[in-house]
Protein backbone atom coordinates (compact mmCIF):
# COMPACT_ATOMS: atom_id res chain seq x y z
CA UNK A 1 0.00 0.00 0.00
CA UNK A 2 1.06 3.55 -0.55
CA UNK A 3 2.48 4.22 2.46
CA UNK A 4 2.36 8.27 2.36
CA UNK A 5 1.00 10.67 -0.46
CA UNK A 6 4.01 12.99 -1.30
CA UNK A 7 1.58 15.32 -2.48
CA UNK A 8 -0.95 15.67 0.49
CA UNK A 9 2.04 16.06 2.87
CA UNK A 10 3.45 18.82 0.28
CA UNK A 11 0.00 20.74 0.46
CA UNK A 12 0.53 20.29 4.31
CA UNK A 13 4.14 21.75 4.60
CA UNK A 14 2.79 24.40 2.56
CA UNK A 15 -0.18 25.37 4.32
CA UNK A 16 2.16 25.90 7.38
CA UNK A 17 4.10 27.76 5.48
CA UNK A 18 1.46 30.29 3.90
CA UNK A 19 0.30 30.47 7.64
CA UNK A 20 3.63 31.42 8.77
CA UNK A 21 4.34 34.07 5.97
CA UNK A 22 6.97 31.91 4.12
CA UNK A 23 5.54 30.10 1.36
CA UNK A 24 4.17 30.91 -1.96
CA UNK A 25 1.11 27.45 -1.95
CA UNK A 26 0.16 28.11 -5.63
CA UNK A 27 4.41 27.64 -7.02
CA UNK A 28 5.18 25.03 -4.65
CA UNK A 29 2.20 22.80 -6.29
CA UNK A 30 3.14 23.27 -9.54
CA UNK A 31 6.36 21.91 -9.35
CA UNK A 32 4.65 18.45 -8.97
CA UNK A 33 7.09 16.20 -6.92
CA UNK A 34 5.40 13.27 -6.42
CA UNK A 35 6.64 10.15 -6.41
CA UNK A 36 4.66 6.94 -6.97
CA UNK A 37 6.12 3.47 -5.76
CA UNK A 38 4.46 0.15 -6.55
CA UNK A 39 5.02 -3.79 -5.68
CA UNK A 40 4.06 -5.52 -9.15
CA UNK A 41 5.14 -9.14 -7.48
CA UNK A 42 4.70 -10.72 -5.25
CA UNK A 43 1.05 -10.43 -4.18
CA UNK A 44 0.25 -8.74 -0.62
CA UNK A 45 0.14 -12.19 1.51
CA UNK A 46 1.76 -14.82 -1.17
CA UNK A 47 3.03 -17.78 0.79
CA UNK A 48 6.31 -19.06 0.92
CA UNK A 49 8.76 -21.75 2.60
CA UNK A 50 12.08 -20.25 4.39
CA UNK A 51 13.92 -22.42 1.46
CA UNK A 52 11.96 -20.72 -1.29
CA UNK A 53 13.21 -17.92 -3.89
CA UNK A 54 11.28 -14.85 -3.39
CA UNK A 55 11.56 -12.93 -6.73
CA UNK A 56 10.43 -9.46 -6.56
CA UNK A 57 9.61 -6.38 -8.82
CA UNK A 58 8.76 -2.70 -7.70
CA UNK A 59 8.50 0.34 -9.81
CA UNK A 60 8.27 4.29 -9.39
CA UNK A 61 7.96 7.04 -11.09
CA UNK A 62 7.94 10.81 -10.52
CA UNK A 63 7.86 13.13 -13.44
CA UNK A 64 10.22 15.67 -11.61
CA UNK A 65 13.02 13.02 -12.02
CA UNK A 66 13.76 10.29 -9.76
CA UNK A 67 16.78 9.92 -7.41
CA UNK A 68 16.88 5.76 -6.20
CA UNK A 69 14.48 3.02 -5.62
CA UNK A 70 15.42 0.24 -3.07
CA UNK A 71 13.89 -2.72 -1.38
CA UNK A 72 14.24 -3.68 1.98
CA UNK A 73 12.94 -6.80 4.39
CA UNK A 74 12.12 -4.91 7.53
CA UNK A 75 15.00 -2.65 8.01
CA UNK A 76 17.00 -4.55 6.22
CA UNK A 77 18.25 -3.62 3.16
CA UNK A 78 18.11 -6.54 0.15
CA UNK A 79 19.11 -4.08 -3.17
CA UNK A 80 18.98 -0.34 -4.07
CA UNK A 81 18.61 0.58 -8.23
CA UNK A 82 19.73 3.88 -8.49
CA UNK A 83 18.44 6.58 -11.51
CA UNK A 84 20.79 7.10 -14.90
CA UNK A 85 20.32 10.86 -14.23
CA UNK A 86 18.66 12.98 -12.40
CA UNK A 87 15.72 13.82 -15.37
CA UNK A 88 15.08 10.03 -15.04
CA UNK A 89 10.91 9.55 -14.63
CA UNK A 90 10.97 5.54 -14.02
CA UNK A 91 13.08 2.98 -12.21
CA UNK A 92 12.52 -0.50 -12.52
CA UNK A 93 13.64 -2.14 -9.77
CA UNK A 94 13.83 -6.30 -9.22
CA UNK A 95 15.49 -8.61 -6.67
CA UNK A 96 15.55 -12.40 -5.74
CA UNK A 97 15.94 -13.15 -1.89
CA UNK A 98 15.79 -16.52 0.27
CA UNK A 99 13.45 -15.68 3.42
CA UNK A 100 15.40 -17.66 5.54
CA UNK A 101 18.25 -14.70 4.76
CA UNK A 102 16.16 -12.73 6.44
CA UNK A 103 15.04 -14.69 9.27
CA UNK A 104 16.04 -11.71 11.99
CA UNK A 105 13.66 -9.52 10.31
CA UNK A 106 10.98 -12.26 9.80
CA UNK A 107 8.10 -11.99 13.26
CA UNK A 108 5.05 -14.31 13.43
CA UNK A 109 5.36 -15.98 10.13
CA UNK A 110 5.25 -12.57 8.55
CA UNK A 111 7.80 -10.87 7.14
CA UNK A 112 7.25 -6.75 5.74
CA UNK A 113 8.88 -5.66 2.14
CA UNK A 114 9.20 -2.26 1.65
CA UNK A 115 9.84 -0.26 -1.64
CA UNK A 116 11.50 3.27 -1.29
CA UNK A 117 11.36 5.36 -4.06
CA UNK A 118 13.48 8.77 -3.45
CA UNK A 119 13.15 11.87 -5.58
CA UNK A 120 15.93 13.78 -7.29
CA UNK A 121 14.96 16.56 -4.81
CA UNK A 122 15.52 13.97 -1.82
CA UNK A 123 12.01 13.44 -1.41
CA UNK A 124 11.12 9.43 -0.10
CA UNK A 125 7.96 7.75 -0.50
CA UNK A 126 7.44 3.73 0.23
CA UNK A 127 4.85 1.31 -0.62
CA UNK A 128 5.06 -2.04 1.17
CA UNK A 129 3.46 -5.55 1.20
CA UNK A 130 3.60 -8.60 3.88
CA UNK A 131 4.61 -11.96 2.64
CA UNK A 132 3.58 -15.26 4.36
CA UNK A 133 6.74 -17.67 5.47
CA UNK A 134 6.47 -21.23 6.74
CA UNK A 135 6.35 -24.11 7.21
CA UNK A 136 3.71 -23.79 9.24
CA UNK A 137 1.08 -23.14 6.71
CA UNK A 138 -1.98 -22.69 7.86
CA UNK A 139 -3.71 -26.04 9.17
CA UNK A 140 -7.09 -26.99 7.61
CA UNK A 141 -5.18 -29.33 4.81
CA UNK A 142 -7.57 -32.57 3.58
CA UNK A 143 -6.32 -35.21 1.87
CA UNK A 144 -6.54 -34.06 -2.40
CA UNK A 145 -5.62 -35.75 -5.69
CA UNK A 146 -5.22 -34.31 -9.33
CA UNK A 147 -8.09 -34.76 -11.61
CA UNK A 148 -8.50 -34.38 -15.84
CA UNK A 149 -11.97 -32.41 -15.71
CA UNK A 150 -11.57 -32.11 -19.79
CA UNK A 151 -11.66 -33.98 -21.99
CA UNK A 152 -14.63 -35.63 -19.77
CA UNK A 153 -13.03 -39.25 -19.06
CA UNK A 154 -14.65 -42.74 -18.73
CA UNK A 155 -14.87 -44.04 -15.21
CA UNK A 156 -12.07 -47.14 -16.47
CA UNK A 157 -8.76 -47.47 -14.70
CA UNK A 158 -7.12 -45.72 -16.30
CA UNK A 159 -10.12 -43.33 -17.36
CA UNK A 160 -10.28 -42.95 -21.22
CA UNK A 161 -11.07 -39.81 -23.25
CA UNK A 162 -11.84 -39.38 -27.05
CA UNK A 163 -10.84 -35.54 -28.23
CA UNK A 164 -11.11 -34.06 -31.98
CA UNK A 165 -8.88 -31.23 -31.92
CA UNK A 166 -8.99 -28.11 -31.20
CA UNK A 167 -10.11 -28.75 -27.74
CA UNK A 168 -9.60 -27.96 -24.09
CA UNK A 169 -8.06 -29.57 -21.40
CA UNK A 170 -8.68 -28.72 -17.97
CA UNK A 171 -7.26 -30.25 -14.87
CA UNK A 172 -8.61 -29.52 -11.21
CA UNK A 173 -7.61 -30.69 -7.04
CA UNK A 174 -10.36 -32.27 -5.33
CA UNK A 175 -9.59 -32.03 -1.00
CA UNK A 176 -7.58 -29.21 0.16
CA UNK A 177 -3.77 -29.11 0.32
CA UNK A 178 -2.65 -27.60 3.42
CA UNK A 179 -0.08 -25.41 0.70
CA UNK A 180 -0.55 -23.93 -2.55
CA UNK A 181 -0.69 -25.57 -5.62
CA UNK A 182 2.56 -24.08 -7.52
CA UNK A 183 1.91 -26.09 -10.76
CA UNK A 184 0.35 -29.34 -12.57
CA UNK A 185 2.57 -30.50 -15.69
CA UNK A 186 0.92 -32.60 -18.05
CA UNK A 187 3.33 -34.68 -20.08
CA UNK A 188 2.83 -37.43 -22.93
CA UNK A 189 4.01 -41.16 -23.37
CA UNK A 190 7.48 -39.72 -24.23
CA UNK A 191 7.79 -36.91 -21.18
CA UNK A 192 7.08 -34.53 -23.56
CA UNK A 193 4.96 -31.24 -21.92
CA UNK A 194 1.97 -31.07 -22.79
CA UNK A 195 0.29 -28.14 -20.56
CA UNK A 196 2.66 -26.37 -17.78
CA UNK A 197 0.03 -24.69 -15.46
CA UNK A 198 1.51 -22.44 -12.86
CA UNK A 199 -1.83 -20.41 -12.18
CA UNK A 200 -5.55 -21.45 -12.12
CA UNK A 201 -7.46 -21.87 -13.53
CA UNK A 202 -5.84 -24.94 -14.76
CA UNK A 203 -7.16 -24.75 -18.51
CA UNK A 204 -6.56 -24.27 -21.84
CA UNK A 205 -7.10 -25.02 -25.58
CA UNK A 206 -4.90 -27.70 -27.20
CA UNK A 207 -4.74 -28.83 -30.81
CA UNK A 208 -4.53 -32.34 -30.28
CA UNK A 209 -3.06 -33.20 -33.86
CA UNK A 210 -0.46 -31.04 -34.26
CA UNK A 211 0.92 -31.11 -30.38
CA UNK A 212 0.20 -35.14 -29.64
CA UNK A 213 -1.30 -36.25 -33.88
CA UNK A 214 -3.38 -38.66 -34.41
CA UNK A 215 -4.10 -42.10 -32.38
CA UNK A 216 -3.36 -43.86 -28.96
CA UNK A 217 -1.33 -41.54 -26.35
CA UNK A 218 -1.36 -41.52 -22.38
CA UNK A 219 -1.13 -38.07 -20.86
CA UNK A 220 0.28 -37.86 -17.02
CA UNK A 221 -0.59 -35.43 -14.76
CA UNK A 222 1.65 -34.11 -12.02
CA UNK A 223 0.72 -31.29 -9.52
CA UNK A 224 3.09 -30.13 -6.74
CA UNK A 225 2.27 -28.08 -3.82
CA UNK A 226 4.45 -25.55 -2.05
CA UNK A 227 5.08 -28.60 0.05
CA UNK A 228 6.47 -30.20 -2.45
CA UNK A 229 3.88 -32.77 -2.10
CA UNK A 230 3.10 -34.19 -5.66
CA UNK A 231 -0.22 -36.19 -6.82
CA UNK A 232 -0.78 -37.72 -10.10
CA UNK A 233 -3.08 -38.97 -12.57
CA UNK A 234 -2.88 -40.76 -15.92
CA UNK A 235 -5.60 -40.30 -18.77
CA UNK A 236 -5.90 -42.96 -22.23
CA UNK A 237 -6.32 -40.17 -24.67
CA UNK A 238 -7.52 -40.84 -28.14
CA UNK A 239 -6.73 -38.44 -30.68
CA UNK A 240 -9.08 -38.67 -33.45
CA UNK A 241 -8.08 -37.69 -37.12
CA UNK A 242 -9.76 -34.92 -38.75
CA UNK A 243 -13.13 -36.15 -40.27
CA UNK A 244 -15.84 -37.85 -38.46
CA UNK A 245 -16.05 -37.50 -34.89
CA UNK A 246 -18.77 -39.97 -33.87
CA UNK A 247 -20.98 -42.18 -35.29
CA UNK A 248 -23.64 -39.47 -35.54
CA UNK A 249 -21.54 -37.58 -38.29
CA UNK A 250 -21.75 -40.98 -40.33
CA UNK A 251 -24.40 -42.11 -42.59
CA UNK A 252 -26.43 -44.81 -41.54
CA UNK A 253 -25.27 -48.15 -41.73
CA UNK A 254 -21.66 -46.92 -40.98
CA UNK A 255 -19.69 -45.85 -37.60
CA UNK A 256 -16.58 -43.58 -37.25
CA UNK A 257 -13.41 -45.33 -36.71
CA UNK A 258 -11.27 -42.64 -34.31
CA UNK A 259 -7.99 -44.07 -35.68
CA UNK A 260 -8.60 -42.63 -39.21
CA UNK A 261 -11.41 -40.04 -38.33
CA UNK A 262 -13.40 -42.03 -41.76
CA UNK A 263 -16.72 -44.28 -41.34
CA UNK A 264 -16.44 -47.17 -42.18
CA UNK A 265 -19.99 -49.81 -43.29
CA UNK A 266 -21.10 -51.86 -40.10
CA UNK A 267 -20.04 -55.94 -40.67
CA UNK A 268 -22.25 -58.63 -39.59
CA UNK A 269 -22.72 -60.80 -36.51
CA UNK A 270 -19.67 -63.26 -36.26
CA UNK A 271 -17.74 -61.81 -38.48
CA UNK A 272 -14.35 -60.48 -37.47
CA UNK A 273 -13.94 -56.70 -36.30
CA UNK A 274 -11.77 -53.64 -35.74
CA UNK A 275 -11.96 -50.00 -36.32
CA UNK A 276 -12.32 -49.82 -39.52
CA UNK A 277 -14.76 -53.12 -39.54
CA UNK A 278 -17.16 -51.54 -37.43
CA UNK A 279 -20.13 -53.74 -35.17
CA UNK A 280 -23.57 -52.50 -35.20
CA UNK A 281 -24.17 -50.49 -32.49
CA UNK A 282 -25.91 -52.93 -30.35
CA UNK A 283 -23.48 -55.24 -30.29
CA UNK A 284 -19.65 -55.23 -29.17
CA UNK A 285 -16.38 -56.57 -31.07
CA UNK A 286 -15.24 -58.97 -28.20
CA UNK A 287 -11.53 -59.78 -28.57
CA UNK A 288 -9.83 -62.88 -28.52
CA UNK A 289 -7.88 -64.69 -25.44
CA UNK A 290 -6.15 -62.09 -23.53
CA UNK A 291 -7.31 -58.80 -25.90
CA UNK A 292 -5.62 -60.52 -29.20
CA UNK A 293 -7.03 -61.47 -32.51
CA UNK A 294 -9.25 -62.46 -33.63
CA UNK A 295 -12.04 -60.20 -32.79
CA UNK A 296 -15.65 -61.10 -33.83
CA UNK A 297 -19.09 -59.10 -33.46
CA UNK A 298 -21.37 -60.83 -30.62
CA UNK A 299 -24.66 -60.00 -29.71
CA UNK A 300 -24.83 -56.92 -26.95
CA UNK A 301 -25.98 -57.63 -23.31
CA UNK A 302 -26.23 -56.05 -19.96
CA UNK A 303 -23.17 -57.68 -18.01
CA UNK A 304 -24.47 -56.48 -14.28
CA UNK A 305 -23.40 -55.00 -11.70
CA UNK A 306 -19.60 -55.88 -10.18
CA UNK A 307 -19.34 -58.04 -7.26
CA UNK A 308 -19.76 -56.09 -4.47
CA UNK A 309 -18.76 -56.68 -0.22
CA UNK A 310 -22.04 -54.05 0.38
CA UNK A 311 -25.00 -55.86 1.30
CA UNK A 312 -27.22 -52.95 0.44
CA UNK A 313 -25.21 -52.10 -2.79
CA UNK A 314 -28.36 -52.09 -5.70
CA UNK A 315 -27.76 -55.27 -7.92
CA UNK A 316 -28.28 -55.76 -11.46
CA UNK A 317 -28.58 -59.61 -12.75
CA UNK A 318 -26.51 -60.42 -15.97
CA UNK A 319 -28.80 -60.69 -19.36
CA UNK A 320 -28.86 -64.51 -19.85
CA UNK A 321 -26.99 -64.94 -23.20
CA UNK A 322 -27.49 -68.24 -26.22
CA UNK A 323 -25.39 -70.99 -26.56
CA UNK A 324 -22.70 -69.97 -29.38
CA UNK A 325 -21.85 -72.83 -31.60
CA UNK A 326 -23.09 -75.17 -28.90
CA UNK A 327 -20.95 -73.81 -26.45
CA UNK A 328 -22.63 -72.18 -23.08
CA UNK A 329 -21.86 -69.03 -23.51
CA UNK A 330 -21.79 -65.73 -21.10
CA UNK A 331 -22.43 -61.58 -20.83
CA UNK A 332 -18.70 -59.90 -20.89
CA UNK A 333 -18.57 -56.38 -19.70
CA UNK A 334 -16.75 -54.58 -23.26
CA UNK A 335 -13.75 -52.00 -22.92
CA UNK A 336 -15.12 -48.26 -22.54
CA UNK A 337 -14.20 -47.48 -25.78
CA UNK A 338 -16.73 -50.13 -27.08
CA UNK A 339 -19.70 -49.20 -24.90
CA UNK A 340 -22.55 -47.82 -26.60
CA UNK A 341 -26.51 -47.00 -25.30
CA UNK A 342 -27.92 -50.48 -27.62
CA UNK A 343 -25.04 -52.66 -26.64
CA UNK A 344 -25.81 -51.78 -22.83
CA UNK A 345 -22.16 -52.71 -22.10
CA UNK A 346 -21.46 -55.93 -23.27
CA UNK A 347 -21.35 -58.64 -25.29
CA UNK A 348 -22.56 -62.44 -25.35
CA UNK A 349 -18.67 -64.60 -25.16
CA UNK A 350 -18.95 -68.28 -25.59
CA UNK A 351 -17.00 -69.88 -22.56
CA UNK A 352 -14.80 -73.49 -22.77
CA UNK A 353 -16.18 -76.87 -21.87
CA UNK A 354 -13.58 -77.46 -18.77
CA UNK A 355 -13.77 -78.36 -15.29
CA UNK A 356 -12.68 -76.74 -11.88
CA UNK A 357 -11.73 -79.62 -10.16
CA UNK A 358 -10.06 -81.62 -13.17
CA UNK A 359 -8.65 -78.50 -14.86
CA UNK A 360 -8.62 -80.10 -17.74
CA UNK A 361 -7.37 -77.09 -20.06
CA UNK A 362 -4.35 -77.85 -22.37
CA UNK A 363 -1.03 -75.72 -22.36
CA UNK A 364 -1.65 -73.63 -24.86
CA UNK A 365 0.33 -70.99 -26.16
CA UNK A 366 0.01 -67.21 -24.63
CA UNK A 367 -1.61 -65.86 -27.70
CA UNK A 368 -3.44 -69.01 -29.62
CA UNK A 369 -3.58 -67.33 -32.54
CA UNK A 370 -0.20 -66.48 -33.05
CA UNK A 371 3.27 -68.74 -33.62
CA UNK A 372 3.82 -71.09 -30.84
CA UNK A 373 7.17 -71.42 -29.15
CA UNK A 374 8.73 -67.44 -30.06
CA UNK A 375 9.97 -65.39 -26.87
CA UNK A 376 7.41 -63.49 -26.66
CA UNK A 377 4.64 -66.35 -26.81
CA UNK A 378 5.69 -69.27 -25.02
CA UNK A 379 3.51 -72.42 -23.99
CA UNK A 380 2.05 -72.09 -20.79
CA UNK A 381 -0.45 -73.47 -18.65
CA UNK A 382 -3.58 -72.69 -18.46
CA UNK A 383 -6.46 -73.02 -15.52
CA UNK A 384 -10.26 -73.83 -15.18
CA UNK A 385 -11.73 -70.61 -13.83
CA UNK A 386 -15.40 -69.84 -13.44
CA UNK A 387 -16.60 -66.72 -15.72
CA UNK A 388 -19.99 -66.20 -14.85
CA UNK A 389 -23.65 -67.21 -13.72
CA UNK A 390 -25.83 -66.26 -16.75
CA UNK A 391 -29.09 -65.48 -16.97
CA UNK A 392 -30.37 -69.05 -16.52
CA UNK A 393 -27.98 -69.87 -13.26
CA UNK A 394 -25.84 -71.65 -15.05
CA UNK A 395 -22.12 -71.21 -14.84
CA UNK A 396 -19.93 -70.66 -17.67
CA UNK A 397 -16.20 -71.81 -17.15
CA UNK A 398 -13.11 -70.51 -19.23
CA UNK A 399 -9.37 -71.37 -19.99
CA UNK A 400 -7.40 -68.82 -18.71
CA UNK A 401 -3.24 -68.31 -18.79
CA UNK A 402 -2.28 -69.60 -15.09
CA UNK A 403 -0.15 -67.07 -13.53
CA UNK A 404 -2.54 -63.78 -13.76
CA UNK A 405 -5.57 -63.37 -11.39
CA UNK A 406 -5.84 -59.42 -10.37
CA UNK A 407 -8.08 -59.70 -7.50
CA UNK A 408 -11.74 -58.48 -6.65
CA UNK A 409 -13.69 -59.80 -3.47
CA UNK A 410 -14.37 -63.35 -3.40
CA UNK A 411 -14.65 -62.87 -7.30
CA UNK A 412 -12.29 -64.50 -9.57
CA UNK A 413 -10.76 -62.20 -12.15
CA UNK A 414 -8.03 -62.61 -14.21
CA UNK A 415 -6.05 -61.07 -16.90
CA UNK A 416 -3.39 -61.95 -19.09
CA UNK A 417 0.24 -63.48 -18.40
CA UNK A 418 3.05 -61.06 -18.06
CA UNK A 419 0.44 -58.21 -16.88
CA UNK A 420 0.22 -58.99 -13.21
CA UNK A 421 2.33 -61.76 -11.76
CA UNK A 422 1.65 -61.39 -7.98
CA UNK A 423 -0.63 -62.35 -5.52
CA UNK A 424 -0.17 -62.02 -1.90
CA UNK A 425 3.15 -63.57 -0.97
CA UNK A 426 3.46 -65.57 -4.48
CA UNK A 427 5.78 -62.98 -7.10
CA UNK A 428 4.73 -65.84 -9.67
CA UNK A 429 1.54 -65.29 -9.64
CA UNK A 430 -1.21 -68.38 -8.87
CA UNK A 431 -0.26 -72.00 -10.08
CA UNK A 432 -3.08 -73.92 -12.34
CA UNK A 433 -5.71 -74.77 -10.70
CA UNK A 434 -5.19 -71.80 -7.95
CA UNK A 435 -7.64 -68.31 -7.78
CA UNK A 436 -5.95 -65.37 -6.62
CA UNK A 437 -9.22 -64.00 -4.16
CA UNK A 438 -9.87 -61.97 -1.59
CA UNK A 439 -11.68 -63.54 1.86
CA UNK A 440 -15.28 -61.60 1.26
CA UNK A 441 -15.59 -58.55 3.81
CA UNK A 442 -11.99 -59.11 4.60
CA UNK A 443 -10.31 -57.13 1.58
CA UNK A 444 -7.55 -56.01 4.09
CA UNK A 445 -5.96 -59.38 5.05
CA UNK A 446 -5.27 -59.21 1.27
CA UNK A 447 -5.35 -61.57 -1.28
CA UNK A 448 -4.04 -65.07 -1.74
CA UNK A 449 -3.67 -68.20 -3.93
CA UNK A 450 -6.67 -70.66 -3.27
CA UNK A 451 -7.11 -74.28 -4.87
CA UNK A 452 -10.76 -74.34 -6.83
CA UNK A 453 -13.46 -76.62 -5.63
CA UNK A 454 -16.87 -78.28 -5.91
CA UNK A 455 -19.87 -77.89 -3.99
CA UNK A 456 -19.37 -74.76 -1.95
CA UNK A 457 -21.02 -74.44 1.64
CA UNK A 458 -23.58 -72.10 1.54
CA UNK A 459 -24.61 -71.94 4.96
CA UNK A 460 -24.38 -69.30 7.89
CA UNK A 461 -24.76 -68.18 11.27
CA UNK A 462 -22.46 -70.52 13.49
CA UNK A 463 -22.60 -73.52 12.12
CA UNK A 464 -19.58 -75.40 10.59
CA UNK A 465 -18.15 -75.88 6.86
CA UNK A 466 -17.98 -80.16 5.49
CA UNK A 467 -15.15 -80.90 4.39
CA UNK A 468 -14.59 -81.81 1.15
CA UNK A 469 -12.17 -84.22 -0.35
CA UNK A 470 -11.81 -81.39 -3.35
CA UNK A 471 -9.42 -79.02 -0.25
CA UNK A 472 -6.75 -80.30 2.17
CA UNK A 473 -7.78 -81.40 5.82
CA UNK A 474 -8.19 -77.86 7.59
CA UNK A 475 -10.19 -76.68 4.79
CA UNK A 476 -13.51 -76.20 3.42
CA UNK A 477 -15.48 -75.16 -0.06
CA UNK A 478 -16.04 -71.14 0.15
CA UNK A 479 -18.41 -69.98 -2.56
CA UNK A 480 -17.17 -67.04 -5.09
CA UNK A 481 -19.42 -64.33 -6.85
CA UNK A 482 -19.43 -62.79 -9.81
CA UNK A 483 -21.51 -59.92 -11.67
CA UNK A 484 -24.32 -59.08 -9.98
CA UNK A 485 -23.52 -61.26 -6.81
CA UNK A 486 -24.43 -64.19 -8.56
CA UNK A 487 -23.39 -67.56 -6.74
CA UNK A 488 -21.19 -69.44 -8.58
CA UNK A 489 -21.58 -73.19 -8.22
CA UNK A 490 -17.92 -73.97 -7.64
CA UNK A 491 -15.71 -72.08 -4.94
CA UNK A 492 -12.09 -71.93 -3.15
CA UNK A 493 -10.34 -73.94 -0.67
CA UNK A 494 -10.56 -71.73 2.47
CA UNK A 495 -8.58 -72.26 5.84
CA UNK A 496 -12.14 -73.70 8.78
CA UNK A 497 -13.56 -71.11 10.71
CA UNK A 498 -11.80 -70.97 14.25
CA UNK A 499 -13.40 -73.49 16.98
CA UNK A 500 -14.72 -75.70 13.78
Amino acid sequence: MLKRNQLFVAALICLAAVIGGACNCGARLAIKDQTVVVFTAPADGSQYLASDTVNVTTTADNGAGLGSLAIMAGIQQITSCAASSPTDTHIDCPASFTPSTYASQTAGGQLILTAVGTSASGISVSASITIIIGPPFPDGGTPWFVAFLQPQTSNDFPPTATVSTPSTLQMGITGTPSTPITSILVTDEHNATVANFTTTPYSTTIAWLTVLGAGNHTLTAVATDRGGETKSVLLELTVAPSGCTSDATCPSGSRCCPNDGACHPVVAEGAACDCAHPCPNDQGCLPGTCGKLPQQCRPGCNPGSPPSDNPFSPVTLPDNCADINGVKAYCDPLPASQVTTQNKGGACRAGDNCDVVAQNCPDAPLDPTSDAGAPSNPIVAYTCEPAAVNGSGVQVNVCYPSGTHPPQPNSPRNTCQGEDQTCGSSIAGCSKGYLCVFEQGNSAAGPSCSAECKEPFTGGGFSCPPSVSDCPSGYYCSGLIGNGNEQFTTGVCTPMPQGC
